[in-house]
């Protein structure tokens, strides 16, 4: 092997290691732009003798960048009081995912809030109210749920570092008048 096989085999592996730093360095900051959402739900009573309560409901994005939404949806299921006093944090936004446990008094599909919300932008909260009957001695279950629209380098980039395309935040609030 002479002098100039030696540089141009030297140059080659530089620039294999080059592209794959680049390669990496390029995931790496790609990565750091991941979608971040944190959904709050908030309730408050109005008048608990009536059983009325307001949740305020908030989607934040605390990520770098705008998230587009696919879609954001509430679910509002009203249980019996279980014996032993409270419910899990488990709220089913699909009738098939219902803990046998915790069967609602009565099904309702998961309503879509937010519908005319296309982005999140960064820093952005959306939030709105939403007035709720709660029977006497009644426990309801709430869940707020919001899925992002990735792209195609989103969805590599969520399988590739677990990145989450959707949240889900729950709370439960009992007319214990």
């Amino acid at each position: 092997m002479d002098f100039t096989e030696v540089i141009s085999l030297a140059r080659d592996i530089a620039l294999i290691v080059a592209m794959l730093l680049g390669a990496w360095l390029a995931v790496f900051v790609y990565v750091q732009f991941a979608p971040k959402l944190q959904l709050r739900i908030l309730p408050r009573w109005v008048d608990e003798t009536k059983g009325l309560l307001i949740l305020k409901l908030e989607v934040e994005n605390n990520s770098r960048i705008r998230v587009p939404k696919q879609k954001i949806q509430l679910q509002i299921l009203e249980h019996e009081v279980p014996a032993h006093g409270c419910l899990s944090e488990w709220v089913p936004f699909d009738e098939e995912a219902v803990l046998l446990q915790e069967k609602p008094k009565e099904w309702h599909d998961p309503i879509e809030i937010f519908q005319s919300t296309e982005y999140l932008n960064p820093g952005e909260t959306v939030s709105v109210e939403r007035l709720c009957h709660c029977p006497q001695d009644s426990i309801l279950h709430v869940g707020l749920q919001a899925k992002a629209k990735l792209g195609a380098l989103g969805r590599l980039a969520a399988w590739f570092r677990s990145w989450n395309d959707q949240w889900t935040s729950t709370i439960w609030e009992c007319n214990s008048r």
